[in-house]
């Protein structure tokens, strides 16, 4: 059994470690991705949220990010992680399917929820 203080300190370590995310146009990550196949913009999180027992971390491309690209793959980094592309690892990735212009903001969000099962 993992407690209640357990399962808030994970959320904690987490909201600390995983610091940025990525945006790429390549294919969708998988179990044993540790970057983005074809990353092509990467912010650090903007204030994490702990909300119960998930982790809210986003990032926000105001009109002059990432236009003109199709975003394909999406993912969240640790271990050392920077501005920089293809710093840190993956620690959880998915699809998305965006084409961003100037005429548009976006925001990007991870959930993450920690429970015992």
């Amino acid at each position: 059994m993992i407690t209640d203080s357990g399962l808030n300190r994970l959320l904690n370590v987490l909201s600390e470690e995983l610091s940025h995310i990525g945006l790429g146009t390549g294919t969708v990550p998988i179990q044993t991705s540790i970057l983005l196949t074809s990353e092509q913009l990467r912010k650090q999180v903007t204030d994490p949220l702990i909300d119960g027992t998930t982790l809210v971390s986003e990032i926000y491309l105001d009109e002059n990010e990432g236009n003109g690209l199709n975003f394909s793959e999406v993912g969240i980094f640790c271990d050392g992680a920077s501005n920089t592309i293809d710093t840190g690892k993956l620690f959880a990735g998915g699809a998305m399917d965006k084409t961003k212009d100037n005429t548009q903001s976006l925001t990007v969000s991870f959930e993450i929820t920690v429970m015992e099962v």
